[in-house]
This record gives structure tokens, sequence and C-alpha cells, in this order.
């Protein structure tokens, strides 16, 4: 049996969405001036906004490294979304209220993320 090999444009694929998501959480606190305690520290909020300077390098370097084509694109996106749908997923499940979202429209938001993920899905299978 031969073992799975994953595909260096997978790779770099899962790599852009990881930095993209991360970075995403780190440009909102340092937006929304969140703070973060690591036992009795609190992290400077300028700490964020270096880490997206540095994210976005990240995603720059996959990014040149990546084929380019709408098949990228489109697998990029179905993880941004897969990530949102399991934190969406999350928040209603620890019935967390962000932005004075709650309840049944986080049900709401998860469902238009599955759409979207089956759409995106559908047409990476097509192509």
């Amino acid at each position: 049996m031969e073992k799975m090999k994953l595909k260096l444009e997978n790779m770099l694929v899962l790599n852009i969405v990881i930095f993209a998501v991360v970075g995403i959480m780190h440009f909102l606190r340092f937006i929304l001036g969140t703070s973060v305690h690591i036992g009795n520290f609190e992290l400077p909020v300028w700490l964020s906004g270096v880490a997206v300077l540095i994210l976005l390098f990240l995603i720059w370097q996959n990014w040149i490294k990546t084929e380019k084509t709408k098949i990228t694109c489109a697998k990029i996106l179905m993880g941004i979304f897969a990530v949102d749908l399991i934190g969406v997923l999350g928040f209603w499940y620890y019935d967390i209220v962000w932005f004075g979202i709650s309840g049944i429209t986080y049900i709401y938001i998860a469902i238009v993320d599955v759409l979207i993920i089956a759409g995106l899905f559908w047409y990476i299978k097509k192509k």
C-alpha cells in the first residue's frame, strides 16, 4: 500500500489557510484592542500588529509558489470557510455571544458556510 502524499500545491494552500485565519484573528485583536493574558502577563496589542505583518509575509511566500489558478483560490476560500464553520458551531455550542450574535443566528451563519463550502467543493471537482 502506497503512503499518502500531500501534494505540494495542497500543502501551500493549507499553509495559506492557516496563516490567513491566524492573521485575521490577530488583525481583529489589533483593531479591537482585545487584551490577552498568559498567566499574569498581558500581551501588548502591538504584538498582534507585528504578527499580522509576519503572517502576510508568510502568506505571500506560499502564494508565489502556487500555480495561481482559480482552483487554488477556490481551495483557499473553501478552507477559510471550513475553519469559520468550525468556529461558528463552537460559538453556538458553548453559547458564546460575540458582537451581539448568538443562538439561532449562528445556525444561519453555519448554513451559509455549508452552502458556500459545498459550492466551492462542487466547483473544484467539476474542474
